[in-house]
């Protein structure tokens, strides 16, 4: 007893103040939990919103460096070394583009081979069926160990000059296979200059007679063999034409059907043949059995060196072509395959102009490829004047201009002034508002040299600006002659501007009717004008900045 009384008693109060705080504190927690994730979530609110005007900061920062970025100064020399590495890169991403789509073309083409080379028909078609993958060298017998590069090799160098080269495949069977026309014919494409398909002494009616079979013939059948046109955004009517007529002559030397997907220019120009977009659609030709050629600036290919150096039939084993683009290629293709001596023979060359092969090797490079660029230039003009001919409706219109001039001197000029005063947006400047005068200067001495006054002369003329049809009609009056009925814009736009387009035709066609031209450098359209113009007129290209 006396033990528990010694002990150290704590007071009441005590233990009286401490139960009431653990209760309420206890109360309290539980209370206020909703308040507290409410708090949770404005504090986090809160930081996001921090975060948010950290990041705006850091852009604002950016764009003011951006604003205020100085380019480091280059020595010459350094700066050169920087561009000749960017071209270096540029070349070398080139290449492996080129080799990665050329690899797919092979295995695509040696699936084909291969698939071909099976003894009947039902495996030929199980065997496109199970052949996800595409891979060839399954379907291979085993005891002919093909391999690509030989293949590709046997292809590229046929051991036969204008001769259809082979490769044969043999089957395990002791019966001879019996060989698939339609592949060889559309794997192999050396004709020989002796196929009496290009033998016409010359005669390009009678040639034309020949291909218009050949054409409707292919359309009609629907088959793969055929080079396809495709315009491309941005495009105007001369850089156009440029690749038409390339993919034309391409057509025709390869026996292929020529189509064009191309609503505005088969609207303006007929063609000997059926209309030549009529037949092709995507769904009826599947994009498989086609080789994909795009020629504009920012893709080429194939490239230029692989046209140069190399004949089409290395780089195309599709039976189809489709040509996308706005540059012309037939200058790179022409020296292969003898194509030259087979336009000889078609007519779209004249025999006086096409050299013997030793004396085109020892030209220099420069002259060998001006030698070939004028060939080109040559079968192109006859493409475009003698087979693509303009519509009734437009050569109506272009005789309606020239009824008023009758037989008086024709000076045309093309003046391209771009950004500077075009009627349209454009996106470079060609020429300034003082060159309209250069014009006229270059107009009037023709006239003196020529004999001729304002009576007995017209200044045809066609450009983009009404600013210099005004100026010179103020000046000249009745001299000038222009389209009329239609407003100026860029043939590019296609449908969108169908006047633009057709007044582009119409200016065309009138310019090639002109005793002189006063022609814009730099501009397609003023090489299209003098390349279909009469025989023997001559020119002058004005000056211009250009591209």
């Amino acid at each position: 007893m006396n033990r528990l009384l010694s002990c150290s008693l704590k007071p009441i109060s005590t233990i009286a103040s401490r139960t009431p705080a653990q209760l309420s504190a206890s109360f309290a927690t539980a209370k206020d939990k909703k308040e507290a994730a409410s708090a949770k979530s404005k504090k986090a609110s809160k930081t996001e919103m921090k975060q948010s005007e950290k990041q705006l900061k850091a852009l604002l920062l950016q764009y003011y460096r951006l604003r205020t970025h100085e380019k480091p100064k280059v020595d010459p020399e350094t700066q050169k070394e920087y561009a000749a590495a960017a071209k270096e890169y540029s070349r070398q991403m080139t290449i492996l583009y080129h080799t990665a789509e050329k690899r797919l073309n092979d295995k695509l083409f040696l699936r084909d081979l291969a698939i071909s080379a099976l003894p009947s028909e039902a495996l030929r078609a199980d065997a496109k069926k199970t052949d996800a993958e595409q891979i060839p060298g399954k379907y291979f017998y085993p005891n002919k160990k093909a391999r690509f590069e030989d293949l590709s090799k046997e292809l590229a160098c046929p051991a036969a000059p204008n001769r259809i080269t082979v490769i044969k495949v043999k089957s395990p069977s002791s019966h001879r296979r019996r060989r698939n026309p339609l592949f060889v014919g559309e794997v192999e494409e050396d004709f020989s200059v002796d196929d009496p398909y290009f033998n016409h002494g010359g005669n390009l009616s009678s040639f034309l007679r020949t291909y218009t079979a050949l054409h409707n013939s292919l359309t009609a059948s629907r088959s793969k063999r055929v080079v396809v046109y495709l315009p491309m955004k941005e495009t105007g009517l001369g850089n156009s034409l440029l690749a038409v007529s390339s993919a034309f002559l391409y057509a025709v030397l390869t026996k292929r059907a020529f189509l064009l997907n191309y609503g505005q220019l088969t609207k303006h120009f007929a063609f000997p043949w059926q209309e030549p977009n009529s037949t092709f659609s995507f769904s009826r030709h599947p994009t498989t059995g086609f080789s994909f050629w795009n020629r504009h600036y920012n893709v080429m290919q194939p490239t230029d060196k692989s046209m140069r150096g190399s004949s089409p039939r290395t780089y195309n084993r599709q039976p189809g072509v489709i040509v996308t683009g706005f540059l012309g290629f037939f200058h790179l293709i022409v020296r292969h395959d003898n194509y030259t001596e087979k336009l000889v023979r078609m007519g779209f060359l004249q025999r006086q102009h096409v050299l013997d092969a030793a004396a085109v090797e020892a030209l220099p490079s420069p002259q060998k490829e001006r030698y070939y660029t004028d060939l080109a230039t040559e079968a192109s003009r006859v493409f475009l004047r003698e087979v693509m001919k303009p519509q009734p409706w437009v050569a109506a219109m272009v005789a309606t201009v020239l009824d008023g001039a009758g037989d008086k001197y024709r000076v045309g000029f093309h003046i391209r002034m771009g950004n500077s005063g075009s009627a349209f947006k454009d996106s470079h400047v060609f020429l300034t508002k003082s060159a309209i005068w250069g014009f006229a200067e270059r107009g009037e001495s023709v006239m003196r040299a020529a004999g001729r006054t304002a009576r007995d002369t017209v200044w045809v003329l066609s450009t983009d600006s009404n600013l210099a049809e005004e100026e010179l009609r103020a000046k000249y009056g009745e001299m000038i002659v222009t389209a009329s009925g239609y407003r100026r814009g860029h043939s590019k736009t296609g449908a969108k501007d169908a006047d633009g387009f057709t007044r582009a035709v119409i200016d065309l066609l009138l310019l090639s009717r002109c005793d002189y031209l006063v022609l814009t450098s730099h501009s397609t359209f003023s090489v299209i004008a003098r390349t279909i113009a009469r025989d023997g007129v001559p020119h002058y290209m004005m000056p211009s900045r250009g591209y």
